[in-house]
């Protein structure tokens, strides 16, 4: 994308300064992701912090491109730009197991042992102008006993489709909570 920007030099409104700019622009800027003005999505942590960051989206907007943004997926156009326009963010937690305090896994410590571990089904529902849709999160992690985090094996993964995260929910639990 290409931009113009007129900036007058002088008192005289005939004397302007005409700037052309080469590059993608970005029109929203969160802390670990980026919308650019061709529409584009990327991943990066913002350093720029003596800058004023552009928003252009809401809050749910903002939530639900972060959670496509950090999934480590691929998803298309198609699937996120409506999200672009979502104006209201419910969450529901629907499933969460924990390991028990009388499992094997909770008196190791070591990660090679397995840690006591935590999986979460969300379904995060957004209101769009057309209508509603919504993004179904499954979250899975270990933590170690002694606090340290250096190790922790973790989880973050959206799915479009209920039984898409219901399969990976069971794949979690028998991975994290043992």
């Amino acid at each position: 994308m290409t931009g113009w920007t007129s900036t007058s030099r002088s008192a005289s409104p005939r004397r302007t300064e005409i700037t052309y700019e080469r590059g993608l622009r970005p029109v929203h800027v969160a802390s670990d992701w980026q919308i650019w003005d061709d529409g584009s999505l990327s991943r990066a942590i913002y350093t720029r912090w003596d800058e004023e960051r552009p928003r252009c989206l809401s809050l749910a907007a903002e939530h639900a491109i972060g959670m496509i943004a950090r999934s480590g997926k691929t998803f298309s156009r198609d699937v996120w730009h409506p999200l672009r326009e979502a104006t209201a963010h419910v969450a529901h937690r629907l499933e969460k197991a924990a390991t028990p305090p009388d499992h094997p896994r909770n008196l190791k410590m070591t990660a090679s042992e397995g840690w006591p571990g935590v999986a979460e089904l969300v379904r995060h529902d957004y209101t769009l102008p057309g209508g509603a849709t919504s993004l179904w999160l499954v979250i899975g992690a270990e933590h170690p006993i002694d606090g340290g985090g250096e190790d922790t094996d973790y989880l973050y993964d959206v799915h479009l489709y209920e039984e898409d995260a219901r399969a990976s929910y069971q794949a979690a639990l028998t991975k994290y909570v043992g």
